[in-house]
């Protein structure tokens, strides 16, 4: 479900045929339109053929449907407004809903969509909900960039402003492009660990993920992307770059934390670098993606928000089996891949196993999971144990009643949950902190 709010919320990169001589926002206005109509035949028949094998008729269909399952029904629109900017017209319009404030945003390069965004608009995006909010005196920020293979991200090192020698734990995200506050509905995550951590002499840091940044990416890079140009390189980058400088931190004690699919790539981090100290797996996926997304929807159409289960059941199922046939002549590289991932991001995945791979790692690891996640449940976290059973350097800790970013959730858990406003328990910051701390 994280992943298919992910290409929500964020990057949707279609390209569709337009009449150019409609104005900029007339025709951001029948994008909108075709969306929220789930007009999929005529979305789909005026799209690339590269982009048809990107992203299936179903996905496109429940677009709509899913972002209100967070956000809940449209309630008005603001007023439209267009722009220019680096040769592509971008049409944006505010779009106030039930549950927040949304901007959608679609970018034509001529006569074709190269871009359609839902972000969060309101104040409540943009400021921390949590008990932490106030940095205070006892906590210094600093403002710096994340350089890696051509790319620049944003980044921010937060760390105890008394303390010069901190341990540091580096932020990787779970899948989607994220920011590096984990943003998610009422949420930001990332940021109240950073703030909480450094209040417990434990500095972090956090940055935009490449993808987050880089939204508007060609589609030469989009058709090539892996799991690796998402997550592991800008990680590793981190990494390196906070032990060669001077940033107030104690650079023999470098840990990873990885969140959902960053946790789930923590295995493939530690076999390329030996720099870490430690790592941290939050609600890590322990099975294939595939098998969570599978499992993912199903769970929400048993909790009646997600009604086109059946029938986008049968396409997700015969893509899934084609993805098993990589490799052979059998594989039919035309067909649609789940989620309209590319195929180098399929074929990057098909040889990984995180569970055999973090079996290798000989470093202190501490395994974490929500008892109330949905989308991580404790079926990955009982295979960690099981992979990981009678290894010394490992910590499992599971906490009852958590979600997937580790606040309180309804039963059963639900999307709907992530509006809510909440902060993680102290036990989850006692735990993180006296794991790099050594205690």
């Amino acid at each position: 479900m994280r992943k298919l709010l992910a290409i929500l919320l964020t990057v949707l990169s279609l390209s569709c045929a337009l009449s150019i001589e409609a104005g900029t926002i007339d025709r951001g206005q029948r994008v909108l339109r075709l969306m929220m109509a789930a007009d999929t035949d005529s979305l789909y028949a005026e799209m690339t053929t590269e982009m048809q094998s990107a992203i299936g008729k179903m996905q496109l269909k429940v677009m709509w449907h899913t972002l209100q399952l967070t956000f809940g029904k449209l309630q008005s629109m603001g007023e439209w407004t267009e722009q220019t900017t680096m040769g592509y017209d971008i049409a944006a319009c505010p779009l106030q809903m039930e549950r927040g404030r949304l901007l959608f945003s679609v970018t034509f390069a001529g006569d074709r969509i190269a871009g359609m965004f839902f972000t969060r608009h309101d104040a409540q995006a943009q400021t921390t909900t949590t008990e932490a909010d106030t940095t205070g005196t006892d906590i210094h920020e600093e403002h710096e960039w994340l350089e890696c293979d051509g790319y620049r991200m944003p980044a921010i090192l937060t760390r105890p402003a008394s303390c010069t020698d901190a341990p540091c734990i580096v932020i990787v995200h779970g899948s989607g492009p994220n920011d590096m506050d984990g943003t998610v509905g009422s949420n930001k995550p990332y940021r109240e660990l950073a703030l909480r951590l450094a209040k417990a002499g434990v500095a972090t840091f956090r940055y935009d993920k490449r993808t987050y940044t880089y939204r508007q990416m060609t589609d030469s890079v989009r058709d090539n992307i892996t799991i690796d140009y998402e997550t592991t390189d800008d990680a590793i980058a981190a990494v390196e770059m906070l032990h060669s400088g001077d940033f107030g931190i104690n650079t023999s004690r470098i840990f990873i934390l990885g969140h959902s699919q960053g946790g789930m790539m923590i295995p493939r981090i530690a076999q390329r670098t030996c720099l870490p100290r430690g790592y941290i797996m939050m609600s890590a996926p322990a099975r294939p993606l595939m098998v969570l997304l599978m499992m993912q929807l199903a769970y929400l159409y048993e909790h009646g928000l997600n009604p086109e289960w059946p029938t986008m059941k049968e396409d997700i199922e015969r893509q899934i089996a084609n993805i098993g046939k990589l490799g052979t002549p059998d594989f039919d590289e035309k067909m649609p891949r789940p989620m309209g991932l590319p195929l180098s991001y399929v074929e990057d995945l098909a040889g990984y196993d995180q569970t055999s791979e973090a079996a290798r790692i000989d470093k202190p690891l501490l395994v974490m999971n929500g008892e109330n996640d949905y989308q991580v449940t404790m079926d990955d976290f009982a295979i960690w144990q099981k992979a990981l059973a009678g290894k010394s350097n490992v910590v499992f800790k599971s906490y009852k009643g958590l979600n997937h970013i580790y606040h309180k959730s309804g039963t059963p858990s639900l999307p709907s949950d992530y509006t809510v406003a909440g902060n993680m328990p102290q036990a989850v910051i006692n735990d993180i902190s006296g794991f790099v701390k050594g205690e």
